[in-house]
């Protein structure tokens, strides 16, 4: 059964609380440490677009079409909307002669409320770039592109590339590609289904980089984190601060899952019962914590995601949310 993981306190007083489940494994897939069901199945969600871009760095795709590192790591990317974002999907999409117009993940408001706030005053149209998986999905149709595959369906499940995404998933994750099962994402890319043993296997295994389009996806992932994110966000700030050491990435529902290098690679797959996204980084900074994998002084910089106040409308501090287990 999930356990209680974080307390949500008002003037303190418990107001509200999460369950969850979470677990730390080594790239042999060893159980380190975790709570309520390792075995649980849920969707991955977001937190896969390291690994569903491996395939194009394993295909020749990015030296035939020139593309940057920013560029790739915006492609395992939930971003902001951000110009800089923006720009670089614009970019692979014009190396591969394509427009925005091909992206299939359907339109949202940019994340940040910046960008947001601009994009409404520029009265421009409503387009798929602005989405937060448009560089998963230019990356998707760059690797269809390079395989000369069909376009038109390169979201389906049988499509060459799905395909190649789903064998890669499963040989870091130790599943066989019939133990992973697929919905359809928020973005209507497949989204794939998994215990958080698996997830957390497969995270573990980008850590220890013995693969070398993993070692490839947690440098460009370490060393472009605004890419991957954007201002304010939680992986961008833990990537930076951790020096390289650390690559995370969050999934819709309150997945979020970590590759830590070190003595030992590390994989973290957390996973917040009733979706509360609010709550996951919260439980990765004291997983981290209790397990002596950031410094004091990077837990420092994390304070504000790792013990978050609550403001209300008049922006007084009324609370906050902060984890509750012990390892």
């Amino acid at each position: 059964m999930s356990q209680v993981l974080a307390h949500v306190l008002r003037d303190g007083r418990l107001e509200s609380l999460h369950r969850g489940d979470f677990v730390v494994v080594n790239s042999s897939g060893e159980v380190i440490a975790g709570l309520g069901d390792r075995g649980l199945r849920t969707y991955m969600r977001s937190a896969a677009k390291p690994i569903q871009a491996m395939p194009l760095l394993e295909s020749g795709a990015v030296e035939h079409f020139g593309f940057s590192a920013k560029e790739l790591a915006v492609m395992m990317a939930s971003h902001n909307g951000e110009s800089f974002h923006l720009a670089a999907v614009e970019s692979i999409l014009g190396k591969i002669g394509l427009t925005p117009g091909h992206l299939h993940c359907g339109f949202h408001r940019p994340l940040l409320r910046d960008a947001a706030d601009n994009w409404l005053k520029s009265e421009q149209d409503e387009s798929a770039l602005l989405n937060n998986c448009s560089g998963k999905h230019a990356g998707m149709l760059a690797l269809a592109r390079f395989l000369e595959t069909p376009l038109e369906t390169y979201l389906s499940v049988d499509h060459p590339v799905q395909q190649r995404i789903l064998r890669r998933l499963s040989a870091l994750s130790g599943l066989p590609e019939d133990g992973i099962e697929t919905g359809i994402d928020g973005c209507s890319a497949p989204a794939f289904y998994l215990p958080l043993h698996g997830m957390a296997t497969a995270f573990a295994r980008l850590a220890d980089g013995k693969l070398a389009a993993a070692e490839q996806a947690f440098t460009i992932m370490s060393t472009n984190p605004e890419m991957v994110a954007g201002a304010g966000r939680f992986d961008t700030a833990l990537m930076r601060c951790s020096g390289g050491r650390i690559v995370c990435k969050l999934g819709a529902e309150g997945v979020r899952c970590c590759s830590v290098r070190g003595e030992n690679n590390l994989g973290i797959a957390v996973k917040v019962a009733d979706g509360g996204q609010r709550a996951s980084g919260v439980v990765l900074l004291e997983i981290l914590a209790q397990l002596d994998l950031l410094s004091a002084d990077e837990l420092q910089q994390m304070q504000a995601f790792h013990r978050p106040r609550l403001r209300n409308c008049a922006g007084l501090d009324v609370g906050l949310i902060q984890p509750a287990f012990s390892l």
